[in-house]
């Protein structure tokens, strides 16, 4: 009786596999769509990022004597006025002593830390160009148990340093990467510790410089299971173009000689064009996915996704030959994985000479998601517009940032701040097949464990078949970690477990 009972379950589930539609939310903005009109600024969206109480912190790159707007959403896609002064903050010299006045701020990346807090990082452009770190409290505003006051300004005694990324670890550490060099010719990241100052166990007195084939920029950070930390971005390779870079270091800051070349990975798309990551991710297999753009022998951009196996050779299972080249002219600017494993890329596509706000999905292995098409690709602005950002809800919406002609929501200075929200459709099984955590024992009556010991989840998400969340849980590190699960009914679920290094997912059985 147990066997049919669980077939019945396992059978119920494929069948509601491919029972939701993907479609725009109509629960946020008006049918899916948010715009936010700033009238004294363009809101050119730079990340957003999701706060643990479901708000969205969205924020815009800026210029002479401001490092950036800050502007935080509800999530029904109306703006948060209690956030900043009527839902938008800006750092700039008025509002704040630690700029430097005439200087020129690019703000690049976000993350959200456990309270909420903002940690914004980017780059300062002068005679000597410096990265920069900021950390608002949750509401805006800087938070002066930083650093002293909130900001921090920080070179590697070379003339160029950028910072392009940003990831937080399990222990609030913060490592920032960039690159450096008095022609940008290193991969550079600092690890900071949670009041600003330097991570003296990291690298060489917190910092790690590694040398790369000729000038770089490092756009993306990735931990994975074990706390190997990815660098990716690009390097010029040869006398004209850039490559795809991706180099591994140990959780100190140390190269991994394990992967590539003594931890470097360069991979050559089109050797006539400039080929970019803007986004590397970790399967729940450890095999490596990174994002980008490429292009085609006329030069027009098209977003380009390569699949790496964890020593770092190309996944030829993938895509054609582990590489995967859009059919249409668009750029990718970020990218995250659905709970199943599939690949959703945002950016923009390139039509009849403008771009338009564009997402993507590809299937895990490589080709495109046609489930996932509206009109042939979801483009939900017919006007200038594009997009940087992708979130991933804890429910598994997936909700895009960027930026549109500010004709659409009003008389803004520029660009209007533009957020969309999707219905991914009913979440595939395929991906939790070859799932490493090991759950036991499953199926159960109402708990289950699992080995945290060396994993460093710190939190568990439960979701029923319909991609619904409907528990999570605060985790230890124990060899014999307990998931409570008693009070849901029989079925089948999806637990997301949660980590400094990484995410992964299991399936579970409730008897």
């Amino acid at each position: 009786m147990k066997k049919l009972i669980l077939i019945k379950v396992f059978l119920l589930f494929g069948i509601l596999a491919f029972s939701q539609p993907v479609s725009y939310d109509s629960t946020f903005g008006s049918n899916g769509i948010s715009t936010n009109c700033f009238t004294q600024i363009g809101f050119n969206n730079a990340d957003m990022e999701a706060q643990n109480n479901g708000k969205f912190i969205s924020v815009g790159w800026a210029g002479s004597n401001v490092y950036g707007y800050f502007s935080r959403i509800n999530n029904d896609g109306t703006l948060d006025n209690t956030f900043g002064t009527n839902g938008l903050y800006v750092l700039s010299t008025e509002t704040s002593s630690v700029l430097q006045p005439n200087s020129d701020y690019n703000l690049k990346d976000i993350e959200i830390q456990s309270d909420n807090k903002i940690v914004a990082i980017g780059f300062k452009q002068s005679t000597t160009n410096s990265f920069c770190v900021a950390r608002l409290n949750s509401d805006g505003g800087l938070d002066t148990t930083f650093n002293g006051n909130g900001f921090l300004e920080y070179n590697f005694g070379t003339i160029q340093n950028f910072g392009g990324c940003v990831k937080i670890q399990n222990d609030n550490k913060i490592i920032v990467g960039g690159s450096s060099g008095n022609s940008t010719e290193f991969f550079s990241m600092i690890r900071l510790m949670p009041n600003g100052s330097l991570d003296t166990s990291f690298g060489v007195s917190g910092k790690v410089q590694t040398l790369m084939s000729g000038q770089c920029r490092a756009n993306s950070i990735a931990f994975q299971p074990d706390g190997k930390i990815l660098l990716a971005g690009y390097a010029l390779n040869n006398p004209n173009n850039y490559d795809f870079a991706l180099v591994r270091y140990m959780p100190n800051g140390t190269l991994d000689t394990s992967f590539g070349v003594n931890g470097i990975v360069m991979t050559t798309i089109n050797a006539f064009y400039p080929d970019v990551i803007y986004k590397v991710l970790v399967q729940n297999d450890e095999k490596i996915v990174v994002v980008g753009n490429d292009a085609d022998n006329t030069g027009a951009s098209r977003i380009a996704v390569v699949r790496y196996l964890t020593n770092g050779t190309i996944d030829s299972t993938f895509a054609i030959n582990g590489i995967y080249i859009s059919n249409n002219y668009s750029f990718s600017s970020d990218a995250i994985l659905q709970v199943d494993g599939k690949v959703v890329v945002t950016g923009a596509n390139i039509d009849a000479g403008f771009n338009k706000f564009n997402v993507i999905r590809l299937n895990t292995d490589g080709s495109n998601d046609n489930d996932f098409e509206i009109n042939g690709l979801i483009l939900p602005f017919n006007t200038l517009s594009f997009a940087r950002s992708i979130v991933l809800q804890s429910d598994n919406k997936i909700v895009c940032g960027g930026s549109v002609d500010a004709t659409v929501s009003g008389n803004c200075a520029d660009y209007s701040l533009a957020i969309v929200r999707i219905n991914p459709g009913t979440l595939s099984n395929e991906a939790f097949v070859n799932s490493n955590v090991k759950l036991y024992p499953n199926p159960t009556t109402g708990t289950v464990f699992f080995d945290n010991s060396n994993s460093g989840y710190n939190k568990v998400v439960v979701y029923n078949y319909l991609g619904q969340e409907i528990s999570r849980q605060e985790l230890g590190f124990s060899a014999s970690e307990r998931i409570d699960i008693g009070s849901v009914a029989k079925g089948v679920y999806l637990l997301k477990f949660v980590g400094a290094y990484g995410v992964n997912f299991a399936k579970m059985v409730k008897e």
